[in-house]
């Protein structure tokens, strides 16, 4: 039958070969036409030239609808009609299945089966692949660069030599894992050109060595070639920045030796916000290089301070330092209550500040001690555990235990008073000394061991007189008397307690010539006859001790004798209230205008002797059994107003003759003898 199909085939062909090359319009055939088993020469053409006509095989049409025609048209009966366009895929659908045309998905969509029928489906993240993915036995899953078959419960890569997405292995992909990538082996990433593709992890990398190119810092990494393995290499101009929130630590090793490149001179390393304090070894003075702290200038919350103390100073609130405006350094005790603070408290005034006492304890001895304080607003330093010595030249040969003792060992300086509320006790042969090593000497001797005395010494330079000056305050203090320029001889002065009047350089004498009267504005206030006025410099005066005969004003006196010979308006003088004096020439008394009375002694006692200088011829009164008596310059016999009149009751007159009788004998066998009248020559 194949043979006959075979024969009838090649037979209509020749057949219509030889009809269309011999025939013309009108001789083709235009009705249906049956052939039988038989051979045709030349062709056979069925109706009109590109005509379409059915050629029916024993009943079976041949030649595809006899023409030109779409795939899926009504022509094929397994297909379902529809014209073509551009992505359609031809997909049997259908449960009368036909051959249909599935038209293009949407961009990022992919061909899905759901085990019936495929369809378009858009790409859903990590939703496509269900379970986890374990990539055994070299097998490679790939990508095209976008996010695809995502898994995020955990991808396990293990027993094969390398997971490889170099060049045209895998092309431009990326590997992204919300979990964890187990990788036994290696993990080689990058593209096309081999330049690097992009590993991107969310959690971490661990047990790992990385033998790659850089890691970016997006990622975690450096930025910077690691150039030993387990060492991290920063080079060039290369910024870290480290987030740390609360409980956060970083841990050096504990074993090995930890080696810290140096910062270059002159580079800070900063602390705060804004760098407000910066670490860097300073150059800047080529003679004294230096590791600085530079601390941020005070503005009331960020202070110049630097603070030592243990854990329990981390983020607390301390309160102690908030006043600091200057550079500190401060030491904070463990409870957070007490402070020791070097720093300043002006310009250019460095202190140590605490708010406890301050404890120095040198030489390791823990009991005895120096301890500073301030007791009831005293600045105090004393000893703790034993006295305190100035010095190391000896130790004490008293008694000196208490932490209040106090010891020098060599000599001491003091300016100022000094106020003992104790006894004053100098050894044999100390001396107390006044103004330095030239000035008098106060000592007790013992050259003589029958007879210790107290022995003021005098002597000294030239412009240091031995006098000792008994009087007030006002004149002991630094007072310049003017009194004693050249005394050489011992001299103790006793003086009132409105002693110095007044003092000048301007003094003026004006009387053409030689003269005793001294006149001076104001200089002469409180002058009284009999006080002292000591000259020791001015032109045609000489110097020396004179006393008032006469106050005339408050602005002139006369002296009692000349003490210029010409004008001058230079008299340098003094004037003081008279005085007494004790030297080694004698005895000077002092000098008053008139008899003296109890109201001019301070004491109303016997043993007074005072010089009246306001009488003629002077009177030297003394005072005897509660009255005061003298004998006047004449040499004569004076006798007290009290005794003028005798014990017959007679008051002696001018002319009246004086008689003595003797009334009593003492008992040295001297007498005593009282006036009578013995009548008027």
């Amino acid at each position: 039958m194949k043979k006959i199909l075979k024969y009838s085939v090649l037979f209509l062909t020749l057949l219509v070969l030889v009809m269309s090359v011999g025939c013309t319009a009108a001789d083709r055939v235009t009705e249906t036409m049956y052939f039988s088993a038989m051979d045709v020469d030349g062709d056979v053409a069925i109706g009109d030239v590109l005509t379409a006509y059915t050629l029916t095989l024993n009943g079976v049409p041949v030649g595809g609808g006899g023409g030109v025609h779409d795939i899926l048209s009504a022509t094929h009966s397994d297909s379902m009609a529809s014209a073509v366009s551009r992505g359609d895929l031809i997909t049997g659908q259908g449960v009368a299945t036909t051959w249909s045309a599935l038209a293009i998905g949407g961009a990022g969509t992919y061909l899905y089966s759901d085990g019936t029928d495929v369809s378009w489906q858009a790409i859903a993240a990590g939703g496509d692949v269900s379970a986890a993915l374990n990539l055994t036995d070299n097998a490679i899953v790939r990508g095209d660069g976008g996010l695809k078959g995502v898994q995020t419960s955990g991808i396990t890569i293990d027993d094969f030599d390398n997971l490889d997405t170099n060049g045209g292995d895998i092309t431009g992909f990326d590997i992204w894992a919300d979990n964890d990538v187990n990788v036994t082996n290696d993990l080689d990433v990058t593209d096309d050109a081999g330049v690097g593709g992009d590993l991107n992890v969310v959690g971490s990398i661990t047990n790992a060595t990385w033998t790659g190119d850089l890691i970016s810092p997006v990622y975690g990494g450096t930025g910077i070639a690691n150039n030993v393995a387990n060492t991290l290499t920063f080079t060039g101009n290369f910024s870290l920045g480290l987030t740390l929130t609360a409980n956060t630590s970083i841990t050096l090793p504990t074993s090995g030796t930890l080696i810290a490149s140096p910062l270059a001179d002159d580079v800070a390393l900063s602390f705060g916000t804004g760098t407000t304090s910066s670490l860097l070894w300073e150059t800047a003075d080529a003679n004294a290089n230096a590791l600085l702290l530079g601390l941020p200038v005070s503005n009331g919350t960020d202070i110049p301070a630097l603070v030592i103390g243990d854990v329990n100073l981390i983020n607390v609130d301390l309160g102690l330092l908030n006043t600091f405006t200057f550079p500190s350094l401060s030491v904070i005790d463990t409870d957070r209550d007490s402070y020791l603070t070097f720093t300043y408290s002006a310009d250019d005034v460095p202190i140590i500040q605490s708010n406890r006492n301050i404890v120095f304890k040198p030489n390791t001895d823990l009991d005895d001690y120096f301890t500073f304080a301030t007791a009831s607003n005293v600045p105090t330093i004393y000893g703790t555990g034993s006295y305190l010595r100035i010095g190391d030249a000896g130790t004490t040969a008293h008694s000196l235990a208490s932490e209040d003792d106090f010891m020098v060992t060599g000599t001491s300086e003091m300016k100022g008073s000094l106020w003992l509320d104790g006894s004053l006790v100098l050894s044999y042969s100390s001396n107390l000394r006044f103004n330095g090593i030239n000035g008098p000497d106060y000592y007790i001797g013992t050259i003589d061991s029958n007879a210790k005395q107290l022995i003021l010494n005098l002597s000294g330079a030239t412009n240091y007189v031995p006098v000792l000056g008994i009087g007030t305050s006002s004149w002991s203090n630094g007072t310049n008397t003017g009194l004693f320029d050249g005394v050489t001889q011992p001299l103790v002065v006793i003086t009132e307690k409105a002693h110095q009047l007044h003092i000048a350089t301007d003094g003026i004498a004006n009387a053409g010539g030689a003269t005793a009267i001294l006149n001076h504005v104001g200089g002469f206030t409180a002058a009284v006859v009999g006080d002292i006025v000591r000259i020791t410099a001015g032109t045609n005066c000489t110097a020396g001790w004179y006393w008032i005969t006469t106050v005339t004003s408050a602005d002139q006196v006369t002296l009692d004798r000349n003490y210029t010979s010409g004008d001058t308006t230079n008299v340098t003088f003094v004037v003081f209230h008279n005085f007494p004096m004790i030297g080694a020439n004698g005895v000077c008394l002092k000098c008053f205008d008139g008899a003296p009375s109890d109201a001019d002694v301070e004491i109303d006692r016997d043993g007074w002797l005072i010089l009246d200088v306001g009488q003629a011829n002077g009177r030297l009164y003394w005072r005897a059994n509660n009255g005061w008596h003298y004998v006047d310059a004449t040499a004569g016999i004076s006798l007290p107003a009290d005794e003028r009149v005798d014990l017959n009751g007679h008051e002696f007159q001018i002319g009246d003759t004086v008689i003595f009788k003797v009334d009593r004998i003492n008992e040295d066998g001297s007498f005593h003898a009282l006036p009578y009248y013995g009548g008027n020559n």
